[in-house]
């Protein structure tokens, strides 16, 4: 890893933890929320024992991560367990400095979620992850591709949830821990797709050679061929299906138009795009 993107990692790494454990420490902890995953957990654990939640995110990940080194790729065992451990201290040692929200335990869970979703989204950004769930649905989805990850992941999220509301002893926990779990998905998501907002091409035109020259030599990305047949001229058509960058975007639309004015093109989002010239699966 070069310096730049080594620079990128832990600035990235930092900030998302700083942001998580703010919205952990200062909003959903006070407010006796716990909005699933392992820190949900390190929450309950530490309103009955008032063990450290850093520390136990760090143990409770242990065995995931040796899970991760024998099943999963090294460079995201890696990068896991410098965020997990990342993470730990500065919810342990750091955001304990930030004051703390007592006020409306609605507006907690709402701020809560927000900024543990974007903390989240940051570490994301930089291909690594703070652990608990995540990491299961990785080893799963991994060992298993065909296995439904989301769904599991979903009810191990809503069981956290559903024993806070026997720890705390009210069922309004379970329920504000319901808002702040979806809160932090829609900014996570939201984030990610944001600035990853690449596009789908699909391109028919008269003049495919030109197109397919086009793209090979300035955006780099490759493309794929598929031969079709038009539903009313009968005519066989190659039909030119391509992943491109956002900002490579306007371009490509322009030098289409240029090329043949009258091509049929279809251009639609693709929030997540993996592979040879965009980014790894894990």
């Amino acid at each position: 890893m070069d310096s730049k993107k080594m620079t990128k990692f832990l600035f990235l790494n930092v900030i998302g933890s700083i942001l998580y454990g703010v919205g952990i420490h200062s909003f959903t902890a006070p407010q006796q929320i716990a909005p699933g995953g392992a820190s949900g957990i390190g929450i309950l654990v530490n309103y009955v024992s008032g063990f450290p939640i850093g520390l136990f995110t760090f143990l409770f990940n242990i065995p995931l991560l040796i899970l991760a080194y024998r099943c999963v790729t090294k460079k995201f065992f890696y990068h896991a367990l410098f965020s997990i451990t990342l993470f730990s201290f500065i919810t342990d040692y750091v955001v304990v400095l930030f004051p703390v929200y007592a006020g409306d335990s609605l507006l907690a869970c709402i701020f809560g979620g927000a900024f543990m979703g974007v903390g989240l989204a940051l570490v994301h950004m930089a291909e690594s992850t703070t652990g608990g769930l995540t990491i299961l649905g990785v080893i799963l989805q991994k060992r298993y591709p065909q296995f439904e990850v989301g769904k599991l992941i979903f009810l191990l999220n809503f069981t956290v949830v559903a024993v806070s509301a026997v720890v705390f002893g009210n069922i309004e926990s379970a329920l504000y821990g319901i808002i702040a779990i979806y809160i932090s998905s829609m900014c996570m998501d939201g984030i990610i797709c944001g600035l990853n907002n690449n596009k789908f091409v699909v391109i028919i035109s008269d003049h495919n050679e030109e197109v397919k020259a086009y793209i090979s030599d300035t955006t780099r990305k490759g493309f794929t061929i598929l031969n079709g047949v038009g539903g009313y001229s009968e005519n066989e058509k190659q039909v030119i299906f391509c992943a491109i960058g956002k900002n490579e975007y306007a371009t490509v639309k322009k030098m289409i138009h240029t090329v043949d004015p009258n091509a049929f093109v279809i251009i639609t989002d693709a929030s997540e795009v993996i592979g040879n010239g965009f980014k790894s699966m894990i």
